[in-house]
């Protein structure tokens, strides 16, 4: 079972309000990235107590395309590996931001194991993407997450996968469209 926090990010565009003269920016004024494929690009782990490279080697990451879509809020991100809903986030000027929460039930042990049945370990990831764009092509983009488990089971478990939770990793790399 592979807790995948390792969820990229984009944004939600925040509009000012219709009173142009509250701060002279108008919703024409608001910065939008380019939609389209967009990967990550040179990531590094600065931080894997969860040792997520094992699973996600940083050349796994940079090789996935993320399908940008603009929303009338802002944007989101999707591919065909990612499971649950697009990924949402906010953009603040060319700063970006959102969240992304994983809950996980471990489906077996390792091939290896002593251990019978299914285990009884729930993962729940908490991640924080953010960033900053450049332009309307490139940005740097960095992921924080913390990787917690509950269950009679966690401890073997996660002894068995290398990943004693509780436990944080921390990436970072740039951010481009891809076409």
């Amino acid at each position: 079972m592979h807790t995948t926090f390792l969820i990229s990010a984009l944004a939600f565009l925040t509009a000012c309000g219709d009173d142009k003269s509250d701060t002279g920016d108008t919703a024409a004024d608001a910065f939008s990235p380019t939609a389209g494929q967009w990967s990550w690009d040179g990531t590094e782990y600065t931080t894997d107590e969860c040792n997520m490279a094992d699973s996600f080697p940083a050349e796994t990451i940079d090789a996935t395309l993320w399908d940008l879509v603009l929303t009338d809020s802002g944007f989101q991100l999707d591919n065909e590996i990612w499971t649950g809903d697009p990924i949402e986030c906010v953009v603040t000027g060319m700063d970006f931001s959102c969240g992304v929460t994983t809950v996980s039930a471990a489906e077996s042990w390792s091939e290896d194991s002593e251990n019978e049945g299914v285990p009884d370990a729930t993962y729940t990831t908490i991640a924080t993407i953010s960033g900053s764009f450049t332009d309307a092509d490139n940005g740097t983009v960095g992921m924080s997450g913390d990787l917690t488990c509950e269950g009679a089971d966690c401890d073997a478990h996660g002894t068995e996968r290398g990943t004693v939770a509780p436990c944080s990793t921390v990436l970072g790399g740039d951010f481009n469209r891809s076409e």
